[in-house]
């Protein structure tokens, strides 16, 4: 039987995986818990007790009716902890997961104690949340037939183009397409990245918090991890050179 939540009206997907610290994993747009690399967690879940769910409306969570917001993303994740009986949690989000990480901070700061923010943008006020290289490789996309979300995700999360695709990102792709998005969700959770604005209050984390990007990340500009890591007061930037949106797989 899968492990469930009933989280705000909404029956929740998630896993919980090795001992110590916990650490709270919140994937991005589209994303649910089957994208992270399992070389990944299985490194992490040696020194911490890995708390892995779908965001709702992806993977095995139920779509709620309605719109989305980062905002009611960051309530979720609040109250899994609240279900789970875990008062604190290191929290560790990536692209829109990231986005939903500094709403829990700054909403709930006493439930975060050290902050992971991959890939990310503190929304559409001082953020650049279209990089150019990605116009670019929709444009170049949108000219092929028929079209294919697989190839355009790689494209996209990669950075590169995959005309030849490796074994690694057919493993990528297996795993992800597990538990296809429903194209509706899909909008709603874009709807949700757009509207999302928090810069003015990122001098509100006092977390400790470690901000990571990767130089060749076409779909969320290397700019807006710059911006976070000057506007958050405790934080460090590291930019890895030569890697993508999805640098946990490069």
């Amino acid at each position: 039987m899968m492990p469930t939540a009933e989280i705000n009206e909404t029956e929740m997907y998630y896993e919980l995986r090795g001992k110590g610290s916990p650490l709270l994993m919140i994937m991005g747009w589209t994303a649910n818990l089957d994208w992270w690399p399992e070389t990944l967690l299985r490194g992490l879940e040696k020194k911490h007790r890995l708390i892995l769910f779908d965001n709702r409306g992806t993977g095995r969570t139920q779509n709620a009716a309605g719109c989305y917001s980062i905002s009611q993303f960051a309530g979720d994740a609040a109250a899994l902890l609240r279900f789970l009986e875990i008062e604190q949690a290191h929290v560790f989000g990536v692209s829109m997961g990231g986005m939903i990480a500094q709403e829990l901070t700054i909403r709930h700061p006493e439930r975060v104690d050290k902050l992971i923010l991959g890939c990310t943008s503190p929304g559409s006020k001082k953020g650049k949340i279209i990089n150019p290289g990605s116009l670019w490789f929709l444009i170049r996309h949108a000219r092929k037939k028929p079209f294919g979300i697989n190839d355009l995700l790689l494209q996209l999360l990669f950075s590169r183009d995959t005309s030849h695709v490796t074994p690694e990102h057919k493993e990528f792709i297996r795993r992800i397409n597990r538990y296809p998005i429903k194209t509706l969700v899909r909008w709603k959770q874009f709807w949700a990245v757009l509207c999302f604005n928090r810069f003015d209050h990122l001098t509100r984390i006092k977390h400790p918090t470690l901000v990571i990007t990767g130089s060749l990340d076409y779909m969320m500009h290397p700019r807006n991890s710059s911006i976070l890591a000057s506007q958050i007061p405790n934080s460090m930037l590291v930019n890895l050179e030569d890697c993508s949106h999805a640098f946990l797989s490069d």
